[in-house]
Formats: C-alpha cells, structure tokens, sequence
C-alpha cells in the first residue's frame, strides 16, 4: 500500500487509469488508493473481497498492481514537478546512453559509438561520472575489437581510469557520510565521543580526495556533508558556518550543481545563526529561499520552522504568531510527514501558550484543541527524550495557566519518574533542570518566592550549559527555558 501510494503522484493516473479494465479489481484498488478512500491494506481488502475474503488473492492484486505500476513509469517516464536543470540533463543523457547501448547489443555499433563519442562530452561536461565510466567501457571495448585505432584507445582509457578513481571515491564518501548521518539520528550522548572520533576520520580521509586531478560535483557535496557532521557533533557552529559558506561558494561557482544543495547548506546556516544568535541572518536567509522553493513543500514547512524558532528565541512572539498562522493556512499542511506534522502541533501549542500568558494579542478565536492536546498520550511514546520533553513541559505549563493545581500534583511523581528514567545524560541536561524547576512549585504551594528559592540551584545548573553548548535539539526547547522560566513565574503572581 505504502509503495503504491507513494508512486501515483509521479505518473499521468488517467493514462494508466484507462490501461486497466474498468470492472476489474486492478482498477477498484487504483481508484480506492489514488481517491484516497482507504488508508490502509486492512480497508482496502475488506472493500475488494470483504473482512473475511481471501487474503491471498487481496494479496496477489496488491502486487500485480504494483507490477503494472512499474512498468508503466519505466515505459512513460516519472512526471516530477519544479525539476531542475541537474536532474534533467541527467534524465536526458541517461535515456540517450540506453539508446546507445541497446543500439550497441543489437549490433548497430558504428550508430551506437558516434553516439556515445557526443554524448560523453556530455555526460563529463555535467559530471555524471556513471555514466561517463559506462560510456568509457563500451567505446575502449568497440575500438579494441572491432575498429582498431590505439589514439582513441588511450584517450578513452585515461578517462576511464580517471572515472573509476573518481566513481570509487564518491561511493566511498556517500557510505562514509550515510554512515555517519544515520549513526548521529541515532545516537546517545555518551556514544557521541567514539562518533566524533570516527567523523574525523572520515573527514581526514574526504581532505585527501580533494587533491584528485578531477573533483566532481558529488564527491564535493559528500566532502562537505562529512564535514557538517563532523562539526554539529561538536558542537562547533563557528566551524560549521564556515564549511557551509565554503560549499555555498564552491558550488555557485561551478558550471554544475543543483539548487537544492544550496538550500541543504543554508538550512544548516540557519542552525548555526540560531545557535549564535545571528536571527536577523536568519530572517535574510529565509526571505531569499521563500523566492525560489514551492510553498507548501516539505523544505519550505522546514524552513518556516527555523524561522518561528528564530523568532521564538528572540522573543519576537508576535512575529511568530504569524509565522504558525501562515503554516497552518497552508492547503498542503496535512499532506506533510506525520513527524513533521507533529513537531508542528509542538509549536502551536507553544503559541498558543503565549498567547494564554498575554504574550501574543490576537482577536482570532483558537482552534486549537487544548483540551485534546492535554490528556491525548504523548505523540512521541518511543521517542522518550524528543519531544515527549516539550509536550510534558507545556502540559504542565498549561494547567498552571489555568490554576488547575491538584491536576498539576497528580503529575509530580510521574515527571520524578520521568527525570530518573530518561534526563540523566548530557543531551537532556537542560530539560532535566527545567522539569527540576517545575517539581518546585508543588513543594512551594505554588508560592512564587518559595519556589524562585526552591529552584535557584537548579536555574544556576540550567545557566551553566547555554543552548548553544548543549547537546539538546533547538526543536525540543521550543522557547528558551530561561525565558519560559520567567513567564512560569508571572503566573504565581
């Protein structure tokens, strides 16, 4: 179901639509799926054979559908939207080397190397060093055994040992750098160091490759990607900056790159500014980039984020009101990721909070459900140090706003639980303190000096690792705990 869904906005539905037999079950599970009226392959097979039909022959028109899918977008090609010029060369040019090589296995070969000597001017001019090392073989093959001429075989052979250095080393950094990227999704505070030391590694090893007599745009992107790891693991957002301004530089002044490597790098700038402090860089950043992506897109919902976080720790509430107004206004926000539907719904109730603490002035009436958003589980079940900490934060928060004490007192020996079990390490430091700070309350009976009292040992410890030198996300601490800290105090006025 997963696949099928995916694949339907990428093909022209009524084109395929009329290749299947209107009364078939091949057509009901299309039109079932790409009208979305099922969401799952349990609805989908009680709607075709009934709840208790036959799995198997569900089953068999599952794959047989997704069989016919596959076909149909190797035969008619993918229709993919705002396309850039990277990516349709290389459409192009891999559609054209098929051509050649189907020419080439049918014995058309002297058609098929005229081709294929245009076309690898090509395909080295724009760098798809596939291609080129594929193209390589076929031509030093045609003129050694079938129209000798030892001039073409050594041009082709110096360019074909310098592609398969060059291919070698952008499937060696590409597996260095999904490595790293996926260990560092992954990973615990306390196994950061032996990461760290790995990307350094990694990132020694990438330097070497930039002295190759040949450097595509790839190995580039990998070389830098290793290093935008190497560097966030640290902490480091000076360093960071620095290798994202260097990529920025490096590929506006190539012949090729792709736009959307731009805004990888600067999404990373926008981090970096955040944690220094720089938001009106942000602001710049973000107004530059909403010119050139597709509103409503996954990067920009993404950047949007960056910019209510900017606006958030510089205390800019209003601005950031409108920021969540504008996204959630937005036709394609329930078509997004549920993960980032859910950090979203993070971020509204924040400024819905400030809001209910007269921080925001809107005359609008909410529609956010308060009361859902209250007593639903935790969203993040499994993810106990992501935004579980956020949301339990702006719980607790929310029913002081509302002076609903007792219900804040029921809470106190599950957030102890909660800090023991899941706040003890370096990247929930600054959570671990908060909630800390909170647990006060209750002990002081809500009483505002008792409480700044009963909490100052822990504000000291908050204070003593800064956001930017804390291991925890900026998406988790929403608004700076210091702040929130202040606003928490007002309301035992």
């Amino acid at each position: 179901m997963k696949f099928i869904k995916s694949i339907i906005p990428y093909l022209d539905q009524e084109s395929f639509a009329k290749e299947l037999i209107n009364t078939s079950q091949l057509r009901k599970l299309f039109d079932l799926v790409r009208f979305d009226k099922v969401k799952s392959n349990l609805e989908a097979h009680a709607v075709l054979f009934g709840k208790n039909g036959s799995k198997a022959a569900y089953k068999q028109v599952r794959l047989r559908l997704r069989r016919k899918l596959i076909d149909f977008i190797l035969r008619e090609g993918a229709q993919i939207k705002n396309v850039d010029s990277y990516s349709q060369r290389y459409r192009v040019s891999m559609n054209a080397v098929a051509v050649a090589k189907y020419l080439m296995l049918n014995n058309a070969k002297q058609i098929a190397v005229e081709m294929e000597e245009i076309l690898i001017e090509t395909t080295r001019k724009y760098e798809y060093t596939d291609l080129t090392l594929s193209l390589c073989r076929d031509l030093c093959n045609y003129f050694s055994e079938n129209n000798y001429q030892p001039k073409k075989i050594r041009k082709y052979r110096r360019i074909m040992s310098d592609m398969r250095t060059l291919y070698n080393a952008e499937l060696e950094l590409s597996q260095y750098y999904g490595e790293l990227r996926a260990a560092f999704a992954g990973s615990r505070a306390i196994l950061r160091n032996k990461l760290l030391s790995k990307a350094e590694e990694y990132a020694e090893r990438a330097n070497v490759y930039l002295n190759l007599p040949q450097r595509s745009y790839q190995l580039l992107v990998s070389i830098h990607q290793i290093y935008t790891i190497r560097y966030e693991l640290t902490k480091d957002y000076v360093k960071l900056l620095e290798v994202c301004e260097s990529a920025i530089i490096e590929f506006q002044n190539r012949k090729v790159y792709r736009k959307s490597i731009l805004l990888y790098f600067n999404l990373y700038k926008v981090m970096c500014f955040i944690q220094l402090g720089r938001y009106l860089e942000v602001e710049q950043i973000a107004k530059h980039h909403f010119q050139v992506i597709t509103q409503g897109s996954t990067n920009w919902f993404v950047l949007k984020a960056y910019l209510m976080i900017s606006k958030l720790y510089s205390n800019e509430y209003q601005e950031a009101f409108e920021i969540q107004k504008d996204v959630g206004m937005s036709s394609a926000y329930q078509k997004q990721p549920a993960t980032l539907l859910q950090t979203w719904t993070v971020y509204e109730a924040h400024i819905e909070l400030l809001v209910a603490f007269g921080k925001i002035k809107t005359d609008q009436p909410s529609k956010f459900r308060l009361n859902k958003f209250l007593n639903d589980v935790p969203l993040y079940t499994k993810d106990k140090k992501g935004l579980n900490i956020a949301i339990l934060i702006i719980q607790v928060l929310f029913l002081l706003q509302q002076r609903k004490y007792s219900q804040i007192i029921d809470r106190v020996d599950a957030l102890k639980q909660y800090c023991y079990r899941y706040l003890k390490k370096d990247d929930t430091f600054r959570s671990h303190c908060f909630i800390r700070m909170l647990l006060q309350m209750p002990r002081a009976d809500f009483n505002r000096i008792r409480t700044e009292r009963y909490a100052e040992p822990f504000l000291t410890k908050l204070r003593s690792v800064p956001i930017a030198v804390s291991e925890q996300s900026i998406e988790v601490e929403v608004i700076p705990y210091e702040d929130l800290w202040k606003m928490t105090l007002e309301l035992l006025d």
